[in-house]
């Protein structure tokens, strides 16, 4: 990002900056000289220039053609700053760790949470706090870079118009699917399903997963059949609740544990389905109970 002292950029001032990827120019609104011929750098012809101020058609600053894409824009902490694009589009892009805020002071990009469409998160980025996108309820994806290294909880909760999660390739600790779903790295944890997918109603927890994570399902409006078996262990609370259109859901014989709460609000609940061998859950005329039949868990 360009300061907002800046009045003139030298010729080749950016020259050699190969890994350059966008040169940002949010609060600067007075007329730049730019010395002639001046160019980034010639080799990397996917660099943009993102301006707030509107700039005639056929104006090139630093080589580059100046594209007027930032609406709104500010500052997370010292080292992490966001813009809001026309594209409707919150880019976050920085050095480190997101700022942790309590439960009412909230995200200084939270004015956008009834419009954005998209959230992508630059490269040097390493922590995505707490509830950092809760309730952006017309995003429909997001990008994830590989420098990401923690993820803090419930950040897309009530995202309920999210298609697609994407993890770039090389992410040493989180991955997306072919479906877009969240996990660890490792795949043993699922912990966040788009819930906006209107491509699938009946969906099977994939193998190798052995935990559901907390509200990773939850308002999931789409799904109608839900499968868990392979090698899934547990449950967590609230991971499936308020999914109005679930109809059925199947259990296997690996579950050990389900919290409280997960399936609360599944209005349209028709008839869980326990396996025989199941040592833990039991399902008599689709209700869930415990194997003694002495806890009704779900009916």
């Amino acid at each position: 990002t360009l300061p907002s002292t800046i009045t003139k950029i030298n010729k080749e001032a950016f020259t050699t900056c190969i890994s350059l990827k966008y040169v940002i120019m949010k609060n600067i609104t007075t007329d730049i000289t730019i010395e002639a011929d001046s160019k980034v750098f010639d080799e990397n012809s996917e660099l943009k220039l993102y301006t707030v101020k509107d700039y005639p058609s056929n104006t090139t600053l630093c080589g580059m053609t100046p594209e007027r894409v930032i609406m709104e824009y500010g500052n997370d902490t010292e080292t992490i700053e966001w813009i809001y694009k026309t594209d409707k589009t919150l880019f976050i892009y920085g050095i480190g760790q997101m700022k942790e805020y309590s439960e009412t002071a909230t995200k200084t990009w939270n004015t956008k949470k009834e419009e954005c469409e998209h959230i992508e998160i630059d490269e040097n980025i390493e922590t995505i706090t707490k509830q950092s996108f809760k309730d952006f309820i017309k995003v429909q994806d997001i990008r994830i870079p590989t420098t990401v290294k923690t993820i803090g909880e419930y950040i897309l909760r009530g995202c309920i118009a999210l298609g697609q999660i994407i993890v770039t390739n090389g992410n040493g600790n989180y991955s997306s699917d072919a479906n877009g779903v969240l996990y660890h790295t490792s795949l043993k944890t699922l912990l966040q399903y788009p819930l906006g997918k209107q491509t699938i109603t009946e969906y099977s927890i994939p193998s190798g997963v052995e935990i559901i994570e907390e509200y990773a399902f939850e308002k999931a409006q789409h799904l109608t059949s839900i499968i868990i078996e392979n090698e899934v262990t547990t449950l967590k609370d609230y991971s499936f609740q308020t999914i109005t259109t679930l109809k059925t859901v199947r259990i296997g014989n690996t579950v050990k544990t389900i919290g409280t709460y997960v399936f609360t609000y599944c209005s349209s609940l028709e008839s869980f389905t326990v396996v025989e061998n199941n040592e833990n859950y039991k399902s008599i005329d689709g209700v869930l109970f415990d194997k003694d039949v002495k806890i009704v868990y779900s009916y």
